[in-house]
């Protein structure tokens, strides 16, 4: 028989009681920035073109960026094993810095410094997303 892998001890989280999951750090963070990061995502992904014009895209970045918020799933599983290894206030903080990233990024008004905000849209967005989700 083949021994388990799975963990000898439940997830903290699991074990507190729902006032102490609600009133968490980790809870209230997620409560206080997870609706304006991602309303900022979708602001982002809404406005590119424009964005892009006025930074005197020829229409190739135009029609590359499609393709890269879809491609944040290949990203999942890193996101997993962040969450597994370092727990989820650590992945919070990181989370934190790279929305930090991507903010100072996008306000560069450099045309090829955008194919970094592309790469980050596509991996940002869904750490935050299962950041949330996971705790949820």
């Amino acid at each position: 028989r083949m021994p388990s892998r799975a963990l000898p001890y439940p997830r903290l989280v699991e074990l507190q009681s729902f006032w102490r999951q609600f009133w968490s750090p980790e809870y209230l963070c997620g409560v206080c920035f997870f609706p304006l990061q991602l309303l900022r995502f979708n602001f982002y992904l809404a406005t590119n073109g424009e964005q892009l014009e006025q930074l005197g895209d020829d229409g190739l970045m135009r029609s590359a960026f499609p393709f890269f918020p879809p491609a944040g799933v290949v990203f999942v599983p890193l996101f997993g094993l962040l969450l597994d290894r370092l727990g989820l206030f650590n992945v919070l903080v990181i989370d934190s810095i790279a929305i930090l990233l991507f903010a100072v990024v996008v306000l560069v008004p450099s045309l090829g410094l955008q194919w970094l905000a592309f790469l980050l849209i596509a991996s940002v967005r869904p750490l935050h997303i299962s950041i949330m989700f996971t705790f949820c």
